[in-house]
């Protein structure tokens, strides 16, 4: 489980799980993966576009090893778009939260599993949040969209 503690601002960050067809090996690769030949990509909250070669570059930067599915798991239990609920507005009792817990984590390992037969094992983390229009941009502006994903919001 993730606690945050401390200042919360109203800021948000998604996590996500990629599956590149696979490794890239330049900044180039992933430009071509993600946008074809589209130099420009739209900001989906201002009226401008970002270059496709930035977007690239920054992914490119933040690219580290595969991660394995146990790590897929981990990042994203309690968090998928289907997965179970908790009401965090009323008391929630240890049973309440031990079986949400074990659920949530049920269907992490059953989503990441289909992810991962589908599209090998070529599975990548990213994190982005709102904190500047590039980042706002790279969370919210569907970046993966050419690509197998998961999205896993943390807001």
């Amino acid at each position: 489980m993730k606690v945050r503690n401390g200042f919360v601002s109203n800021s948000s960050s998604s996590s996500f799980i990629v599956a590149f067809p696979v490794i890239p090996q330049s900044k180039d690769e992933i430009k071509e993966l993600l946008f074809g030949s589209e130099a420009k990509f739209p900001h989906p909250y201002q009226d401008y576009s970002i270059p496709t070669d930035v977007i690239a570059d920054a992914i490119w930067s933040d690219l580290k090893p595969p991660i394995s599915k146990d790590e897929a798991v981990e990042e994203a239990r309690g968090s998928l778009e289907g997965g179970p609920e908790l009401n965090w507005t009323e008391h929630v009792s240890d049973a309440d939260y031990d079986n949400y817990d074990l659920e949530s984590k049920k269907y992490a390992e059953l989503k990441i599993d289909e992810f991962v037969k589908e599209n090998g094992s070529n599975i990548f983390m990213f994190e982005y949040s709102d904190h500047s229009d590039l980042g706002s941009a790279m969370e919210h502006g569907g970046i993966f969209s050419r690509i197998p994903h998961i999205v896993v919001n943390k807001h």
